[in-house]
């Protein structure tokens, strides 16, 4: 469905878990689903964020799509094969413009992680440990660029655990 609504010009923007799609220090990457997005013309960014170290890092949990900015769908449902074929999930429609906009800022909050300067800051980070670090960050988003930088910035030995 996505596919096709780019096809039609509609505008997606979307913000996934890193881990779920791309481990900023592997080299491995199966997600093809948001890499074809991605090509057609979705803005598809990563909450990047390092494991729970213990200082509140959370993974993002937030499901939901707001269309048209007035429609919003949210739920347990996790926008995928196991979660439409393999799980008893919810996922509630609701057509009322106050609530999408509340799910609007949300949006634009998780998607301005890591401000402007998250990406530039970050890389320079890790060009000032001489690619063996920082191991720990508060989280930033990231598209798809932003994060092979990255992996090619960091040596393959850092911050393993």
């Amino acid at each position: 469905a996505l596919n096709s609504a780019l096809e039609r010009d509609v505008k997606i923007d979307m913000v996934l878990n890193h881990s779920e799609s791309w481990d900023l220090l592997s080299t491995s990457h199966d997600g093809k689903f948001d890499e074809s997005l991605s090509d057609q013309g979705a803005n598809v960014l990563y909450k990047v964020s390092t494991p729970n170290d213990g200082r509140g890092t959370k993974l993002m949990h937030a499901k939901f799509m707001v269309i048209n900015d007035e429609r919003v769908l949210t739920g347990s449902y996790n926008w995928s094969k196991t979660s439409e074929f393999g799980k008893f999930e919810n996922l509630i429609d609701f057509k009322l413009k106050s609530l999408a906009k509340r799910y609007i800022a949300k949006f634009k909050k998780i998607q301005s992680y890591g401000g402007t300067d998250g990406f530039k800051s970050l890389l320079a980070e890790v060009k000032k440990k001489k690619g063996m670090g920082p191991c720990f960050f508060v989280p930033v988003s990231l598209n798809r660029q932003e994060i092979m930088t990255l992996r090619k910035a960091y040596k393959e030995t850092a911050c393993q655990r």
